[in-house]
């Protein structure tokens, strides 16, 4: 039997599309920590088949430093920090892969 801190980690997925209007959010173990709504502001431009998602970051008044922006439409569960998108011009929510 598995302890619950030895939980698998799970893959969570995002619908991002080419023109998205999208920001960022730091999340750790899961929550919503920092919504930098406001302060970095990006345009979709393209989304491989690998989910690697290419942006054209507009704004950055964060002092987050770019190589810390998301790249993909996708992540793993349990990591104890990272940065994801945010979708602003249409409703796209994160949800776990079967």
């Amino acid at each position: 039997m598995k302890k619950k801190s030895q939980k698998k980690s799970q893959k969570i997925v995002a619908e991002i599309l080419p023109g998205d209007l999208v920001t960022v959010e730091e999340i750790e173990f899961d929550k919503v920590t920092i919504d930098f709504t406001g302060s970095i502001l990006g345009v979709v431009m393209k989304v491989d088949q690998h989910g690697r998602v290419a942006t054209n970051w507009t704004a950055n008044t964060s002092e987050l430093p770019e190589w810390d922006l998301p790249h993909f439409n996708h992540h793993q569960t349990g990591r104890r920090r990272l940065y994801r998108f945010k979708v602003l011009s249409r409703k796209a929510e994160w949800a776990k892969v079967a």
